[in-house]
């Protein structure tokens, strides 16, 4: 399926419930959004505009990248619930 262009994340056999447990995992591995603030300071508008749109205060919100083959951004987590709360579009470290 790889060679075929399938990504992992279509695969179901790679997919898992969101509980309690993958929330503790996010929660314990997400970074803070002010660091992603500080790495992208051309992108700083765009980051606000997705925090602001999570309707989350942004020192609560924190950041997960996500890779794919075609596209990357960052997943924007409650860092308190461990929810995922919005997705960004953009490169970050």
């Amino acid at each position: 399926m790889a060679l075929a262009g399938s990504d992992l994340g279509t695969r179901p056999k790679f997919w898992r419930p969101w509980d309690d447990e993958a929330r503790r995992e996010v929660k314990a591995s997400a970074l803070p959004l002010a660091d992603l603030m500080k790495s992208h300071p051309a992108q700083r508008q765009q980051i606000e505009r997705a925090a602001a749109h999570t309707g989350v205060g942004r020192e609560r919100i924190k950041y997960l990248p996500v890779l794919s083959r075609f596209t990357e951004g960052v997943m924007l987590i409650d860092g308190v619930s461990g929810e995922i709360l919005d997705y960004a579009p953009f490169d970050a470290p």
